[in-house]
C-alpha cells in the first residue's frame, strides 16, 4: 500500500473517530433536551434524521461541510440511515446553550 494511501486512511479513521465523538455529544444532549420534555429521544432523532441532507461518505459530507463556510459543522454517521450527515448546529451553538 502506498504511503499515500495510508496517510488517506489514517485521516479518513481520525474524521470518523471525532464523527463518532461528536454525535453521541450531540446525542446526550438531544436525550437530555427530549427526556426532560417527555419526548420519546429515538423517535425525535429518527425524525431529525428524516430532515436531514445524507452523503454516502464521510470524505463527500467533509467537503459539503467546508463549502458552507460554518466553523466548527462536524460529520457525523448516523445511527438509523447509516450515511453521514452534517451536526445541525456547531458543537460551540450546544456549549453555549443552557
Amino acid at each position: 500500500m502506498a504511503d499515500d494511501d495510508k496517510e488517506l486512511l489514517k485521516r479518513v479513521a481520525r474524521v470518523l473517530r471525532q464523527a463518532a465523538d461528536d454525535f453521541n455529544a450531540i446525542a446526550g444532549e438531544v436525550e437530555r433536551r427530549v427526556g426532560a420534555n417527555g419526548i420519546d429521544a429515538r423517535a425525535a432523532m429518527e425524525r431529525s434524521c428524516q430532515g436531514k441532507r445524507a452523503y454516502a461518505t464521510a470524505e463527500r459530507a467533509g467537503a459539503a461541510a467546508e463549502s458552507r463556510n460554518v466553523p466548527g459543522l462536524r460529520v457525523y454517521e448516523c445511527p438509523f440511515c447509516r450515511q453521514f450527515h452534517l451536526t445541525s448546529r456547531t458543537l460551540d451553538a450546544f456549549a453555549a446553550r443552557p
